[in-house]
């Protein structure tokens, strides 16, 4: 009966312990078996950087970049200051430049006033161009007045901010950092300052995320250099790759470059009154297109030339309505207060 009974405490203990069952410690004295407790399995340490060993939000030692938390720490770190960020986007051929397109960013704290200007040089060997070429932004964080010259001819827009998205989405150029940094495997690198790092990129894995030039294909020969602080922000990057156009080789380098970081000063271009005055002159046209605008805020100097405009004898269209409003609310009342004296 005992070595029955030894036979089946071994068989229950055997399914129990699975596979990291280890060999038992010797027997006790009275029969019982002892197991020894299996270690539990951990998972396998993942890529994505960590804060212990990082250099920078999303980066760390190692290369590996969280291109998500890098543009949130780049889009943070502009928040509450002023900035002037530049970019320029070069497509160049045999010795020669197609087209040049230069782009100014100029922002507010909190991005509640801007400037923006947009500059294109294209080639006619070059099949693509922008609509304008030049534009010229204004807003005060809710209206927005704009400026396009293409061949000579000017014309002038005045709109809510919602309409010009996005470019407003990209003042900061963080969803350009996100973008990038998920394009390439990086090596980190000493920055020419304290406190600064290289990320260079030579290896391509997601040739889309690039944004090349519309018509061409076969993106190749891709490098990356991006500067950057230890608290995310990149204050600039050069990018360089190979693409083709109609069996023809080109160059596309782009650059970004961030500079007067908390003193730049918004002020406002002639385009805001050109473009009033336009707009007025449009109303005034028959069959001119009518569109609802955010009205500007007057300065108190024009607020006084318009109230004594409006006391002389060719009132506005307002005031005159006002008037009339007024003139018949006193005729009501005083027949209002004869017919109660009547009644008496």
């Amino acid at each position: 009966m005992r070595r029955v009974a030894v036979v089946v405490a071994v068989l229950l203990v055997v399914p129990l312990a699975g596979c990291g069952f280890q060999q038992s410690s010797p027997a006790a004295p009275d029969g019982q078996v002892t197991v020894t407790p299996a270690a539990v399995p951990t998972d396998a340490p993942t890529s994505t950087p960590d804060a212990a060993d990082g250099i920078a939000p999303g980066v760390a030692l190692s290369g590996a970049v969280d291109p998500v938390a890098l543009a949130e720490a780049h889009r943070e770190a502009l928040l509450g200051a002023s900035f002037t960020r530049e970019t320029t986007r070069l497509i160049e051929g045999d010795e020669t430049t197609l087209s040049r397109t230069d782009r100014t960013y100029e922002a507010a704290p909190y991005r509640v006033e801007f400037r923006y200007s947009q500059v294109q040089n294209v080639s006619r060997e070059y099949p693509v161009r922008s609509f304008a070429t030049r534009i010229d932004l204004y807003s005060n964080g809710s209206t927005t007045v704009a400026r396009f010259e293409d061949d000579g001819a000017v014309s002038y827009r005045l709109a809510p901010t919602e309409q010009f998205s996005p470019i407003i989405v990209g003042i900061t150029g963080n969803e350009r950092v996100s973008a990038l940094t998920s394009a390439f495997d990086f090596e980190v690198r000493d920055g020419p300052a304290p406190g600064t790092v290289l990320l260079v990129g030579e290896t391509l894995k997601r040739p889309s995320a690039l944004d090349p030039p519309t018509l061409t294909s076969g993106v190749r020969n891709a490098t990356l250099t991006m500067l950057l602080t230890e608290s995310g922000l990149v204050r600039s990057y050069r990018l360089v790759y190979d693409v083709t156009l109609d069996d023809r080789t080109l160059t596309v380098v782009e650059t970004m470059q961030l500079s007067d970081i908390g003193r730049t000063r918004i002020e406002r271009p002639p385009v805001v009154s050109t473009g009033r005055r336009e707009r007025q002159r449009r109303r005034g046209r028959p069959g001119a297109e009518q569109t609802t605008l955010t009205r500007w805020r007057r300065s108190e100097r024009e607020y006084r030339e318009k109230r004594e405009r409006c006391r002389s004898l060719t009132p506005c269209r307002g005031c005159a309505l006002r008037r009339a409003l007024r003139t018949r609310w006193w005729r009501v009342s005083r027949r209002r207060r004869s017919d109660a004296r009547c009644r008496r």
